[in-house]
């Protein structure tokens, strides 16, 4: 849970966010089942029909279906020629670990391969990545120079304890500590403390810097969490915040509190939240509140309603602000949803309170078609045109299937214009799959591949070879993102939340570092 919780329209810009990442993890989980070989992108002139080929990717796999080379070429429409513009080669070791990761690009001039980046990975005997070297091409001297390093402790049962990144110096040819974190568990495999800490290059010693206490229950459910800040002056821990979670008979949360450390035994309560639930646990109502240390009590925030159709389908949910002047509530957000009869989103819409003339006033639409095997073919992202009174097209998506269910093409359209009445821009994606793989051949192998990391953009790419749920969750364990990763390449949009740092990407359990640079 969040620790600071932000004005009103930044909380309505962000269940807003929220909104438009699930339609995205809704748009991945359309990825084809089979092994993609090559993927065809296209271009249209705006209002036209005619496909304009730009762009190819083409993959090429070993034995145990993982990736050796991403190769991409761009079409010369004036030589009818395929030339070639950046690759990624990759290389395994006799257990599929990947050791090698090498980046290029294509030198036309000189029609040569051009070395970028490449990272070089090290396996312990159970699989875990217990080194990283992360290197760039040095075009002066023609050699592989040095930047970062990664080193990775794990204990027994395969629980990451130590992260180590160094830097490598020039000048000195030697690797200089950077930033190293620990952790350690319970009998549970819960992670129970984690503490970083930053290289001091005067002292040449390792500094606190924050340190994370975790309490969970019997039955694995987090209760407690500490979150303390080193004293340089004082040479010791200081408390910042906790926050405590409580849970019902139903293993559901409850209520979450979060109180501010004033000294080592003060605490004083900043802001709570109150959970309820119908009698089949669909979550119906939700009361936030903070602590006014004016009047030593609680004043009302922000609370949601949520109701359900006979399937369990969240079919409305209404957000409501505390007003201050009035002493009571008002209306802030409105999600309606439509479902059909295999109980799939077929229309969302959106609707902001107008605080002027009380009622609520359209602003976002989300409408889904699907085929007869419950995959989604065509959605439209509409906004509501308050001139006109009308809903105005933003963005739409159709996907084309094959009979055997594989996602085949893909098509991408915005910026409406509202007098051709079409998209004025509009790409295309075909996927070709030469070759069938058989599911259980898929799930022979764990590889998993996050790239680029460390990543300067507002995405990660994430290549499984199975279907897999998703969390990525911040140094402190709070969840930013989940969903569900589908076999082959997906795409994670980090949002405006995901700040530069540290963070966890737990894929079925199993957690690995992402950094984010930008």
């Amino acid at each position: 849970m969040d620790s600071k919780y932000p004005a009103m329209k930044k909380n309505i810009r962000n269940t807003l966010t929220i909104i438009l990442l699930a339609f995205i993890f809704n748009l991945t989980s359309v990825r084809a089942q089979c092994r993609i070989d090559t993927i065809l992108y296209y271009n249209f002139d705006p209002g036209s029909t005619v496909k304009k080929l730009i762009v190819r990717t083409i993959n090429k796999y070993n034995a145990s279906n993982s990736v050796l080379e991403i190769l991409d070429q761009s079409w010369n429409s004036s030589f009818n020629i395929w030339e070639n513009t950046k690759r990624t080669n990759n290389i395994y070791d006799s257990n599929n670990n990947r050791i090698e990761l090498l980046y290029q690009e294509w030198n036309i001039g000189g029609t040569v391969w051009e070395n970028k980046y490449r990272d070089l990975f090290t396996f312990d005997a159970n699989h875990n990545q217990i080194e990283e070297i992360y290197q760039e091409w040095d075009i002066c001297c023609d050699v592989w120079a040095n930047n970062t390093k990664v080193k990775n402790i794990y204990d027994l049962n395969n629980n990451l304890i130590e992260f180590l990144k160094q830097t490598w110096t020039k000048v000195d040819s030697i690797w200089k500590n950077q930033i190293k974190e620990n952790n350690e568990y319970d009998v549970n495999n819960n992670n129970t403390v984690y503490t970083t800490q930053y290289w001091d290059n005067n002292s040449s010693t390792w500094m606190n810097g924050t340190r994370y206490n975790y309490k969970f229950a019997s039955n694995n459910n987090l209760i407690e969490l500490y979150r303390e800040r080193w004293d340089f002056f004082k040479k010791k821990w200081t408390f910042v915040d906790k926050e405590l979670f409580t849970f019902n008979l139903n293993n559901k949360k409850s209520e979450y509190l979060r109180q501010i450390g004033v000294n080592d035994s003060v605490w004083i309560n900043d802001n709570k939240i109150i959970y309820e639930y119908d009698l089949i646990n669909n979550e119906t109502y939700q009361l936030r509140s903070e602590w006014n240390t004016d009047i030593s009590d609680w004043e009302n925030r922000e609370r949601s309603y949520s109701y359900y159709d006979s399937n369990n389908n969240l079919k409305e949910k209404i957000d409501q602000s505390w007003d201050t002047f009035n002493s009571d509530w008002e209306n802030s957000l409105k999600i309606n949803y439509t479902y059909n009869s295999q109980n799939k989103v077929i229309e969302q819409i959106v609707q902001m309170w107008n605080y002027l003339n009380l009622h609520w006033e359209n602003y976002y639409k989300n409408s889904n078609e699907y085929n007869n095997s419950n995959k989604l073919t065509f959605n439209l992202i509409q906004l509501w045109n308050i001139n006109n009174n009308a809903w105005l097209n933003n963005y739409q998506y159709t996907y084309e299937y094959a009979p055997i269910g594989d996602l085949i093409a893909k098509d991408s359209y915005n910026s409406w214009d509202t007098l051709g009445l079409y998209f004025k821009s509009h790409r295309r994606e075909e996927y070709i799959c030469a070759q069938l793989v058989n599911s259980q051949d898929i799930r022979k192998s764990n590889d998993i591949q996050i790239y680029p990391n460390p990543t300067n953009s507002n995405y990660l790419n994430v290549i499984l070879q199975n279907k897999s749920n998703f969390e990525l969750m911040n140094l402190s364990g709070q969840i930013l993102i989940k969903g569900v990763f589908n076999e082959g390449n997906n795409t994670l949009a980090l949002n405006q939340n995901i700040t530069n740092g540290f963070y966890f990407l737990k894929i079925d359990g199993k957690s690995f570092k992402v950094v984010v640079e930008r």
